[in-house]
């Protein structure tokens, strides 16, 4: 058995390993350096989202005509497969289906594009703020998907029939009564979800959660020490390994050990990534979705440079950095 669990784990590795070389090969960079939009007079970049399925990585972008472009890495290779209405907010892949994310509403594709089912999800409890109450984000284990759903919280829903299974806030880890956090971002992990969770109210509850799938209630929650660190943006991005989650906060790449989950608060580590341009140093932010492994992340990122006339300009790369 300790072999084959040992050849499960070499070939994950290996998935890994053949998926993230993509972002740091010659076409994995010129993709990144193309991922702006024209909006009005200004060229801006649009935050990337991306869901690695086995040895594939599904790359959801925003063109300049409004609409939506899902691509999929393979074998060091990106071809894209079809374009989507710009209201789809994320996009993954559970089995043989694709799930797709919108503001109140989630939708059960084939892989070539066709809607099969389209489930609601919960409504907003207060109209007035009603955006603070979409799909942020989601991901999928065991027939559930595991919905950031903002004010709602987390919200867990069946996959076979679009029923809603349980939800859980952040009421019990809150400050004082009367203050509300939204879920924004969400990834699984084994037996565990993580949470990034920002302020919907002030002085309400702003960090990362645990949530136990055994147990179904949220375990752990850490507030991030906002004197030092800041705060959770609203349009987060998680991921994990074995060890540690990663947050790309606003374009800047925070990790926080697991252990560290059972403080009041916490303070993660900022993961910059400096490069040396005309004699000073530039910082590079993240563009969107993390891929993480044990040792390393990877993804598109922007820079701001300088010519040799002192004149500023951005510049997209595609990014490997240690995590140490």
């Amino acid at each position: 058995m300790k072999y084959l669990l040992l050849s499960l784990l070499l070939a994950t590795q290996a998935f890994a390993n053949e998926r993230n070389d993509f972002w740091v090969s010659l076409e994995g960079n010129e993709f990144c350096e193309n991922v702006r939009v024209k909006m009005g007079n200004m060229i801006r970049t649009k935050p990337l989202k991306v869901f690695n399925y086995n040895d594939m990585s599904y790359v959801l972008t925003r063109s300049n005509d409004g609409m939506r472009e899902l691509f999929v890495v393979e074998d060091n290779k990106m071809k894209s497969l079809f374009t989507v209405a710009q209201d789809v907010r994320d996009i993954l892949r559970y089995e043989d289906n694709l799930w797709v994310m919108k503001d109140y509403s989630i939708e059960k594709w084939s892989l070539n594009g066709e809607i099969l089912n389209r489930y609601q999800t919960l409504e907003p409890t207060w109209p007035q703020s009603a955006r603070n109450y979409r799909a942020k984000d989601f991901a999928a284990a065991d027939g559930v998907l595991y919905i950031a759903n903002g004010l709602h919280g987390l919200v867990l829903m069946s996959m076979s029939d679009g029923s809603i299974l349980s939800k859980h806030n952040l009421r019990s880890f809150q400050p004082k009564e009367g203050r509300y956090s939204m879920v924004v971002a969400v990834t699984v992990d084994n037996d565990d979800v993580f949470l990034g969770v920002t302020r919907g109210t002030p002085g309400a509850f702003n960090g990362i959660a645990q949530y136990s799938i055994k147990s179904n209630k949220i375990l752990n929650a850490a507030m991030y020490d906002e004197r030092r660190v800041g705060v959770v943006g609203i349009n987060p991005m998680i991921t994990s390994n074995k060890d540690s989650v990663l947050l790309n906060n606003g374009g800047w790449a925070h990790i926080i050990k697991k252990s560290d989950l059972t403080k009041k608060k916490i303070r993660p580590k900022w993961l910059a990534h400096k490069m040396n341009n005309e004699n000073s140093w530039a910082y590079a932010t993240m563009i969107g979705d993390i891929t993480m492994t044990e040792t390393d992340f990877y993804g598109c990122a922007s820079v701001m440079l300088r010519d040799e006339n002192d004149n500023h300009f951005l510049k997209n790369i595609g990014l490997k950095r240690s995590l140490k």
